[in-house]
């Protein structure tokens, strides 16, 4: 009896990979020939929920086909059951917790599987076609500012979020739309849950996919199609408009530069064409229209680049001059059962300017990149296994470091200037949040079963003592140091100014920047970063003349925001000392893991380690790194010449162009970013020199194009991580007067709104903004001014430091 049992009550754990605590949460029990649970209801009621083993008709025993129902309410559905909740968690605090995003998935057993990998700020209708009439109402009840949207993969998943996004369009709450890596099919399309179970009920590897989610291009509904206006023949063709003029359009909406992967502006806009109290308009920079939703017919709903223009006072005939020419006929919008296939990664949710369309990496090349990081990826899944929770984007730059230290300046990339592969990486997060340390203590592992550490540099030391260590002078108690000591102090002479620094708490090493008996410090690492420095000379009374030559420096540091902000500020930014390092950032909140034995450290990595250190990259005649016991001249090691591929150079330096010309060009980023994204580009060269020499098992080094698309992929990421961190210094500022006055300096010259200052800072109350701006105003720190507009429409008040002048 207890064998047929188990055969017709399926358990619900096993088969959709939930743990009796998710079970437990919705009180999961066995009812009849389907599973009952129970669901908290908007008046903090609960109520239950039947769903059959079935899950289609045909699937049921005949004798039950007749009366089969998927879904049933028990007994019946009360008022207030709108969205799937557990009884005993408030979905409103997980959204506050979350920073005010929720997800929104498509059916009660994906809320369950998004429960059980950690996202507790999950939700969903009962059904597609259920969505509340008090969809927007219950979003700003529960302080909702950002909906993540996975819809089933079918057309009913389709059409709810076509619905979604148009209850949603003017309601001042963000949404992205994911598309899951399955067809679309007419019915029971596949969701959350199969995802689930094709990451084989792997946490890591769902969350890890989970990002990588491309964004579901959802196209306009056919009625919305400019091929409505009755003179859409007189449309100017895109590529004829002037970029200045749109930009300057863009400008006077107040939309530039923060759009949507399809093109519309991320923030409603004012329109022009009326009175426009509230914003109530979107700008696509695609299309070149301005759709507003109070402008609805009779009257018009779009108005082209020209109208808007002409509204704002800017003349078509103050720009490059362009013949008036019929557009070709615009293309037939696809229905909304097709989907729009992306060809490069979704900029969703990214803080940094888009990539030129001719710098993006197209789907085939992103997907080449994963050839590109095999050993990243290996020592990353490594280093995670029994530790606490450590962001892989911090794993992944350490990883990159202990490759610079390897490469002790022993191969250049020659691309107009020789470019070494060492690096200067600084993770910058909050304390003990997000375990900087245990990325520091997995790397520092490596280098003790490597034999590494003679590679380090001693880094509580004075600038003298560290510059005679660069020269490699014996220390003065070199002869009461241990056998073990001094034979790693020779080997480490053989490298002496091409080696590295290691520091976990780094902010000592930046507080004794700005010491005077540190002074020559910055300049020492100024010069250690370039690698072509040649000698440098000091002449003392007591020693005579010291010489460092071909210094070549690497550096891994660990701080927090607040100390970064603190000891980082004007000075560093101009000598070129902050635009040196990639500075890594937390990309989420936190997520706990509990700690269990770490890994040993595999046998694999610590050959190619080796292999790289000793086998592939030259030494002095052949030989290898040895303890000479003779302190003759130093001689730098030799420097093997790195090939690339014509592809991987080509986008190499069409990543190069992007971030030294095109989009300084474009944007208005200030001088200290200008800086940092001229270094990004060079990094890219040096992490694909890294990348090849850490895949070569023989030979020279070669740059693949999958080594150049994995550079350019995790320079992104770091170029992202950059523009987090003014708003992570912001927010961890002491007070709220210093976190809004350190958020309008990095506003740039056009300042910030109070909506911008309210959101951005995470200020919910009105009031407790305008007295804070009050305050730092007083003190003559920032300035209030109208961004006039030259045609119709309010003029928009905003913020800025004092000295910078307004748009």
């Amino acid at each position: 009896m207890s064998n047929l049992a188990e055969v017709i009550t399926p358990d619900l754990g096993k088969a959709r990979g939930l743990s009796q605590a998710t079970l437990d949460l919705f009180r999961v029990s066995l009812n009849g020939t389907g599973w009952l649970w129970e669901t908290k209801t908007l008046t903090g009621g609960t109520a239950m929920r039947w769903k059959s083993y079935y899950s289609q008709r045909d699937s049921a025993p005949e004798n039950e086909r007749q009366t089969w129902k998927k879904y049933a309410w028990y007994p019946e559905r009360p008022l207030g059951a709108d969205y799937f909740c557990a009884p005993s968690i408030s979905l409103a605090d997980e959204i506050e917790s979350a920073f005010g995003v929720e997800w929104l998935v498509g059916g009660e057993i994906a809320v369950m599987t998004m429960i059980e990998v950690g996202k507790r700020n999950s939700t969903c209708f009962f059904g597609d076609t259920n969505i509340p009439d008090t969809l927007v109402e219950d979003l700003k009840a529960s302080k909702t500012t950002w909906v993540n949207m996975i819809p089933d993969r079918d057309e009913a998943g389709q059409k709810c979020a076509f619905e979604v996004r148009d209850r949603l369009r003017d309601s001042g709450i963000e949404l992205y739309v994911f598309a899951l890596p399955y067809p679309v099919t007419a019915k029971h399309g596949k969701d959350v849950s199969d995802f689930w179970r094709d990451c084989e009920f792997n946490k890591e590897r769902f969350l890890a996919r989970l990002r990588d989610l491309e964004l579901w291009e959802l196209p306009e509904r056919e009625e919305e199609s400019p091929r409505l206006f009755p003179d859409a023949h007189l449309i100017i063709a895109d590529n004829e408009l002037p970029s200045d003029y749109i930009r300057d359009i863009e400008r006077a909406q107040e939309v530039y530069p923060a759009f949507n992967s399809d093109g519309w502006s991320r923030r409603p806009c004012h329109c022009p064409f009326h009175d426009d109290e509230h914003a109530s308009a979107y700008w696509n920079r695609d299309k070149k229209i301005l759709k507003c939703f109070v402008c609805a017919p009779p009257g018009r709903s779009y108005y082209l680049a020209n109208e808007v223009a002409k509204q704002h006072g800017i003349e078509l005939s103050s720009y490059t001059r362009v013949p008036l020419t019929v557009a070709p006929a615009l293309k037939v919008l696809p229905k909304p059962t097709e989907m729009v296939k992306k060809t490069t990664k979704p900029e969703a949710q990214s803080l940094r300017p888009p990539l030129t369309v001719e710098a993006q990496l197209t789907e085939s090349q992103i997907e080449a990149s994963q050839q590109g990081r095999r050993w990243l990826d290996n020592y990353t899944a490594w280093a995670k296994v029994g530790t606490l929770y450590v962001p892989d984007s911090f794993h992944e730059a350490c990883a990159l470091w202990l490759l610079s230290t390897i490469a002790t300046r022993r191969m250049k990339f020659n691309n107009g200037v020789d470019i070494y592969p060492n690096l200067y990486v600084m993770i910058v997060a909050a304390t003990t949040r997000y375990h900087k340390s245990t990325a520091f203590k997995q790397i520092n592992r490596v280098l003790q079963k490597a034999n590494l550490e003679p590679l380090m540099l001693p880094v509580d030391v004075t600038p003298e003592a560290l510059f005679d260590e660069l020269a490699g002078i014996q220390p003065s108690n070199f002869n009461s140091l241990c056998e073990e000591d001094r034979n790693n102090w020779l080997i480490g002479r053989a490298v002496a100014a091409q080696r590295s620094i290691f520091k976990d708490e780094a902010s000592s090493i930046l507080a004794n920047l700005r010491k005077e008996y540190n002074a020559g410090l910055t300049e020492l690492l100024l010069q250690g970063y370039d690698g072509d420095g040649g000698k440098l000379k000091k002449l003392l009374k007591g020693k005579g003349l010291t010489m460092v030559k071909d210094m070549c420096l690497s550096f891994l540091g660990a701080t927090t925001p607040i100390m970064w902000g603190k000891y980082i500020g004007a000075e560093e930014h101009e000598n070129g000392f902050a635009a040196r390092f990639a500075v890594i950032t937390p990309d989420g909140s936190p997520e706990y893991c509990f700690p269990g034995f770490s890994a040993p450290v595999p046998d694999d990595m610590l050959v190619s380690l080796r292999r790289m250190y000793i086998d592939i990259l030259p030494w002095h005649g052949g030989k290898k790194p040895s303890a000479s016991q003779t302190l003759g001249d130093l001689i730098t090691p030799p420097v093997m010449n790195v090939m690339a591929t014509q592809e991987a150079h080509h986008q190499l330096n069409l990543y190069l162009k992007a971030l030294t010309h095109d989009l300084l060009d474009r944007y208005s980023l200030d001088d200290a970013k200008a800086a940092c994204y001229g270094r990004l580009a060079t990094m890219a060269f040096k992490i694909a020199m890294l990348l090849a020499a850490i895949h070569t098992e023989s030979g020279m080094v070669r740059i693949e194009e999958c080594h150049a698309y994995a550079a350019q992929l995790i320079c992104e990421r770091w170029r992202e991580s950059l523009h987090r961190l003014e708003r992570d210094i912001a927010r961890a500022s002491g007070s709220l007067e210093e976190k809004v006055l350190v958020y309008l300096r990095t506003s740039g010259e056009g300042g910030a709104s109070l909506r911008d200052i309210m959101r951005d800072c995470a200020i919910k109350e009105r009031q407790r903004a305008v007295n804070t701006l009050e305050v730092i105003a007083e003190d003559g720190q920032i300035e209030k001014y109208q961004l006039t507009r030259n045609g119709p429409g309010r003029p928009s008040i905003r913020y800025k430091v004092v000295g910078v002048e307004g748009k």
